[in-house]
């Protein structure tokens, strides 16, 4: 199996209001769909449609969605989209690969949206800190 790219589709982000510290923000990711695309040489183009959505409690919402597409030989490609119509169920490790691809891309353009619309960031960013020295006991 080959990555073959990766395309958005649409970008949904919108700021209801000013976040507060009572917000919670949850992050869902969610393939909708395989399907798959006859590109010769016996091979077939997988596409995997996905959303990722993220919720900022009731401060707004973010939504992003697209396709991972792969190249597979023609029969693993036909089992894989055969296995998603029959069951909406892939091989676990496909779709670690998938769900990986997806994460890695929509958090990054899901922070970079966020911050756009005022939004905080959906996970937690290295921060630095100074080390403070301890203070000693007065006797």
């Amino acid at each position: 199996m080959a990555l073959a790219g990766f395309h958005f589709s649409k970008f949904t982000v919108e700021r209801l209001k000013v976040f507060q510290p009572s917000d919670q923000i949850s992050t869902d990711v969610k393939v909708t769909d395989i399907v798959s695309e006859d590109i010769g040489n016996n091979e077939l183009l997988v596409k995997f449609i996905f959303e990722f959505s993220t919720k900022y409690g009731s401060a707004g919402n973010a939504l992003l969605a697209g396709q991972v597409l792969y190249v597979e030989p023609t029969d693993k490609g036909k089992q894989i989209v055969e296995s998603w119509q029959k069951e909406k169920k892939t091989d676990a490790d496909l779709l670690q690969q998938v769900l990986n691809t997806i994460l890695f891309r929509c958090n990054i353009k899901c922070l970079e949206l966020a911050n756009e619309v005022g939004l905080p960031p959906h996970f937690d960013l290295p921060r630095f800190q100074f080390n403070k020295p301890e203070e000693k006991p007065k006797k």
